[in-house]
């Protein structure tokens, strides 16, 4: 993920996904697995938030717990 707004909207893309589709199936994949496992996800493009737990919500997803 390149911005924190792809974990409300996993479907949405940036300049940097080459593969449109495997991007999407990509960011909802690693989504998913953290709501399941309640992983911490750390994902190394973002500004801020740096840590953050995920739920889901609707039709993609939504920090919580933020650090």
């Amino acid at each position: 993920m390149h911005s924190p707004v792809q974990v409300y909207r996993p479907e949405w893309n940036s300049g940097f996904c080459l593969d449109a589709e495997g991007s999407v199936a990509s960011r909802r994949s690693v989504l998913e697995a953290a709501v399941e496992a309640n992983a911490v996800l750390l994902p190394a493009h973002f500004s801020a938030p740096h840590a953050f737990h995920v739920q889901e919500k609707g039709s993609g997803f939504a920090v919580v717990d933020a650090i």
